[in-house]
């Protein structure tokens, strides 16, 4: 099936697009195909998922802590790698998989806040989640 994705016409692969893999292996995904509008989202950051020597297009896919193959192109939305931390919220992470900022820190920055500091997380794990969102809010005062 033939799609427009901005200025270009891309032929997708109707049985690897619109799909959901979430913590699934595809290491049986075809070369030089396009795939558009997968979700292939692992909840384990640097995640082998796909076949290291594969060579695809992905437009629009949700790759999130996926580790992707050098062969491959990605267009849209580009992959993070994230981790649930002692507060009770997902963090994206660094290659040394240290916590940098909250997954949704666009929000802080929409609402002109602080965007929470790693060095603030619990060294424990906590019962509950923190509101990261309601201490921003107090220390903003």
């Amino acid at each position: 099936m033939q799609i427009q994705y901005e200025k270009e016409i891309i032929e997708m692969n109707d049985e690897w697009s619109f799909k959901n893999f979430i913590n699934k292996y595809c290491f049986d995904i075809p070369d030089n195909i396009s795939i558009y509008s997968s979700c292939f989202l692992q909840e384990k950051p640097f995640s082998e998922v796909f076949r290291k020597d594969l060579k695809v297009k992905f437009y629009n896919c949700n790759l999130d802590n996926c580790i992707i193959p050098e062969g491959c192109e990605i267009f849209g939305k580009q992959p993070i790698n994230f981790q649930l931390q002692n507060d009770g919220n997902d963090w994206i992470i660094n290659e040394e998989r240290k916590p940098v900022k909250p997954i949704d820190f666009e929000i802080f920055e929409k609402l002109n806040l602080d965007i929470p500091n790693p060095d603030d997380i619990p060294v424990e794990k906590e019962d509950y989640n923190i509101n990261l969102l309601e201490v921003a809010k107090s220390k903003d005062i």
